[in-house]
């Protein structure tokens, strides 16, 4: 450091350096704020997105446990469309793929699941949508391809239940032994609800219970 004699020499130093470097100190200050004002303004504009969309999301569950099937499809769209890229809108694709389903048009159920699956918001939710589609693929008589999109299925969360499709699938390819050893895994994972499966392995004979 260099030593001044006065506090003169030091303010003309002062004076000699921010005129070398004052316009990108000014510069740099003046982003910065912007920076932060702006990421606080972006969590702003987050937060009201997803309140919006989350209040939609409310309105459409509630419309579809009324038996509004139409207006819950209205709202459900109406998420896809103006809020397309959260997570809400994979939770509204799951709903409107229920309703399809219930509505026996499997094209359009399809058509939702496979847009969680393409543009999700979030990995669990896609792989939720690939065991709901393998089910109607297999539903369909798709089974080859309903296995392929289990073999997508990551989480380990869904162990059980990709292990109970499987088991499905070998059944309805006449595979019994496939599918015993596929239930079986089922029961071994800890499934909440294993009842239905136990009753799977029973349908089979003897052989099909748990050992």
């Amino acid at each position: 450091m260099n030593a001044y004699e006065s506090e003169e020499q030091q303010v003309e130093a002062l004076k000699d350096w921010w005129r070398e470097n004052g316009k990108s100190v000014l510069f740099g200050a003046v982003l910065g704020i912007a920076i932060v004002f702006g990421w606080q303004a972006w969590r702003s504009h987050v937060a009201k997105v997803g309140a919006a969309a989350s209040q939609v999301l409310a309105e459409m569950s509630e419309a579809a446990r009324e038996n509004g099937s139409e207006r819950a499809r209205t709202l459900g769209q109406r998420i896809l469309d103006e809020y397309g890229d959260t997570v809400y809108a994979d939770f509204a694709a799951l709903s409107l793929a229920r309703l399809a389903v219930e509505a026996k048009d499997p094209a359009a159920a399809q058509k939702q699941l496979q847009r969680v699956i393409d543009h999700h918001s979030d990995p669990g939710l896609a792989d939720l949508a690939r065991m709901r589609l393998a089910r109607l693929l297999l539903d369909q008589g798709k089974g080859g391809e309903a296995s392929k999109l289990l073999d997508q299925v990551t989480a380990l969360a869904h162990g059980g239940e990709v292990s109970v499709l499987r088991g499905d699938i070998a059944l309805a390819a006449g595979d019994k032994a496939a599918a015993r050893e596929a239930w079986r895994r089922a029961l071994n994972s800890g499934l909440l609800d294993d009842e239905l499966v136990r009753l799977k392995l029973d349908d089979l004979g003897s052989e099909g219970k748990p050992e």
